[in-house]
């Protein structure tokens, strides 16, 4: 502020927090145009959890993650929208399950990534 007054939340380079929390924090990325295709990629670094809405053309996707226990990942995608979806693949972690079912995933470095593309609503546990 002191060698530049004119600072303010309405520029780009004062506003970039509000574009990297919902791409990195709750990891939510356009793969296809028109949003028809996301990545749901959070990364947590050391936080506990998020929750949140990004806005797309067909509605708000909602994620919700947590990891207090193993690794809780909500998402709750509109209408006319899929999902890949990837999430940190946590120490001890023995089994990853979408709405209490056991998927199949890779393992590539540090994530899981669910094999296949996913609708509506999800909950993805990695305990």
């Amino acid at each position: 502020m002191k060698c530049k007054p004119n600072q303010d939340w309405n520029h780009a380079w004062g506003a970039a927090p509000a574009n990297l929390l919902p791409r990195h924090v709750l990891g939510v990325q356009p793969v296809r145009p028109g949003w028809k295709r996301v990545l749901v990629r959070p990364c947590p670094g050391d936080l506990k959890f998020a929750r949140g809405k990004v806005p797309s053309k067909h509605g708000p996707i909602h994620v919700d993650w947590n990891r207090e226990s193993g690794f809780k990942l909500s998402v709750d995608l509109p209408e006319g929208i899929t999902a890949i979806l990837d999430s940190p693949a946590l120490e001890g972690v023995q089994s990853v399950s979408v709405n209490g079912s056991p998927v199949s995933v890779t393992r590539k470095q540090t994530r899981w990534v669910l094999d296949g593309e996913f609708r509506g609503s999800i909950l993805v546990e990695a305990n």
